[in-house]
């Protein structure tokens, strides 16, 4: 027994829905509705993103094993679409809208669904805010350490000055991170780039060289 939970092997199930009866201990007993497949359940290995935006409609790659005759990619309870199948390992979805995590799961005619574990965890993020940075000014050559403090800052992809790409990104928390300042001239906007989308223009986001 762990965490009160108890599991065991069914090593064979037939196809369609079977109730399965088991008890534990003196507990009393209890009825699960089992479904059997002809084949084995497609298995999810990983996405090649864990996070989008809560409107969705990015593109997600599905590695794994299994992908034959794929009826549907579920994210939590909607539908994915656009799914194309590469191979039986591999396939793409464009994420629907959605907010919070859910999990990913791919349905095959023969297989049925992939069991849930934290590899097909999908967590819809809502776009970033910038809210003041400091300091607000620095050389020419870059090289200043800025902190910017905001909300949602998770998932960072990317601080931009203009057109040009901070270093030595650093989140603190979801709602402070450090970046380097890279070399540019005039007042520059910065944007904070994450898998929820990017900050809006903002007086406060203004760093001049």
């Amino acid at each position: 027994m762990l965490n009160n939970y108890y599991s065991v092997p069914i090593t064979a199930v037939a196809q369609g829905t079977t109730k399965v009866a088991f008890a534990a201990g003196n507990a009393a007993t209890h009825v699960v509705l089992v479904n059997g497949h002809a084949a084995a359940a497609p298995t999810v290995r990983s996405l090649s993103t864990h996070a989008g935006p809560t409107r969705g409609g990015n593109a997600v790659t599905i590695s794994g094993s299994g992908f034959s005759h794929v009826t549907s990619v579920v994210f939590g309870s909607v539908r994915a679409t656009k799914v194309k199948v590469a191979s039986s390992g591999n396939l793409t979805a464009q994420a629907p809208a959605g907010a919070s995590a859910h999990y990913v799961t791919v349905t095959t005619a023969s297989g049925g669904p992939n069991a849930l574990t934290g590899r097909s965890l999908y967590n819809y993020l809502p776009a970033p805010l910038l809210t003041s940075i400091h300091p607000s000014s620095g050389p020419p050559g870059g090289g200043t350490r800025v902190t910017i403090t905001g909300a949602n800052l998770a998932y960072v992809r990317s601080v931009d000055f203009g057109p040009n790409r901070g270093s030595h990104l650093v989140v603190i928390s979801s709602h402070e991170l450090t970046i380097v300042s890279p070399a540019g001239t005039g007042t520059r906007d910065i944007f904070v780039r994450t898998a929820g989308g990017v900050t809006r223009r903002h007086p406060a986001d203004r760093f001049t060289y």
